[in-house]
């Protein structure tokens, strides 16, 4: 194996586990050879492959993993068992920690934190004092920012932004071009009907859309498509009456 890197002897004694400056041995993306980088425990956390690297004040501990493409900069954490991959970044005051991903070209930042088994994918964006927990995914271009907090097995995805004090949980899946910025900007209800699955509505910028297995569309779309696909069922009659509750919800 070419190591791209060594210790330099610099030492720090960072919540019981003594960390070790790099310093870069060869050339690689924008690192040359004797760059300075930032904290590791051991070479386990940051793979000599690619062009991972660990910039500035950064830390690298416990069983975490950055590798790939991916960096870790500014004076970011990555801790516990959690994996930064691809051409992922997390910069300045950010934290990725216990079983968290972050993959693809998504980036964690501020004073974001990822944590528990979340997911943050493709090109999504996790910033401010943002939180994304439990076994929570965000992708696709979705941004989670200002204080909000996304959890459970909840999904972000699409061009959706949650931010403000929104709180995202359950099993509600925000996506489209939602902006969810309390609360009160999205409902999430299920088990119902013909899938006994959750339906999730939330706000955009054109009213209110609603994401039920594989329909998105507006109340009066998804009005149409239930008279259609299920006559007046049982289960007709459970997603009209929800979207009579919708139309009051959000105003429509």
């Amino acid at each position: 194996m070419n190591k791209k890197y060594e210790f330099t002897g610099e030492t720090l004694n960072w919540l019981g586990k003594v960390l070790h400056r790099i310093r870069a041995l060869r050339d690689f993306s924008d690192v040359k050879a004797g760059d300075v980088g930032g904290w590791i425990e051991k070479e386990e956390n940051l793979s000599h492959e690619g062009n991972c690297w660990v910039y500035d004040e950064a830390k690298v501990y416990n069983s975490a993993v950055v590798e790939d493409s991916a960096v870790a900069g500014g004076s970011a954490i990555v801790e516990d068992s959690a994996i930064v991959r691809d051409s992922a970044v997390v910069r300045d005051s950010a934290v990725v920690r216990d079983s968290a991903v972050v993959e693809d070209s998504a980036a964690v930042r501020d004073s974001a934190v990822v944590e528990d088994s979340a997911v943050v994918e493709d090109s999504a964006a996790v910033g401010d004092s943002a939180v994304v927990g439990g076994s929570a995914v965000v992708r696709d271009s979705a941004v989670v920012e200002d204080s909000a907090a996304v959890g459970d097995s909840a999904v972000v995805e699409g061009l959706a932004v949650v931010g403000d004090s929104a709180v995202v949980g359950g099993s509600a899946i925000v996506g489209g071009s939602a902006v969810v910025r309390t609360t009160e900007d999205y409902i999430a209800i299920g088990p119902i009907g013909s899938r006994c699955g959750i339906t999730t509505v939330f706000r955009t910028a054109d009213g209110a859309r609603i994401k039920c297995g594989c329909f998105y569309g507006s109340i009066a779309e998804f009005e149409a498509k239930v008279r259609e696909t299920h006559g007046d069922n049982q289960y007709a009659k459970e997603y009209l009456a929800l979207a009579e509750l919708l139309k009051i919800r959000f105003g429509e």
